[in-house]
């Protein structure tokens, strides 16, 4: 994944979804349900100077709700 100059390396960007998860989970509580990895990096098909990052959270109440 690209940021200006750098590339961010897959074990980096496992790193940040791993820490994205955490905070979903604090953050969501009770409501948290499930948080789902798509596409490429899910898939094994990752490049970091190409791919994006593609997350699906799930809550068991909607959010405009809680």
């Amino acid at each position: 994944m690209k940021r200006g100059p750098f590339v961010i390396s897959k074990p980096d960007v496992m790193e940040i979804v791993n820490h994205l998860l955490e905070e979903v989970k604090l953050l969501l509580k009770d409501n948290f349900k499930g948080f789902y990895l798509h596409g490429s990096l899910a898939m094994g098909g990752f490049n970091p100077e190409k791919s994006d990052v593609d997350i699906l959270i799930v809550t068991y109440h909607s959010l405009s709700s809680v």
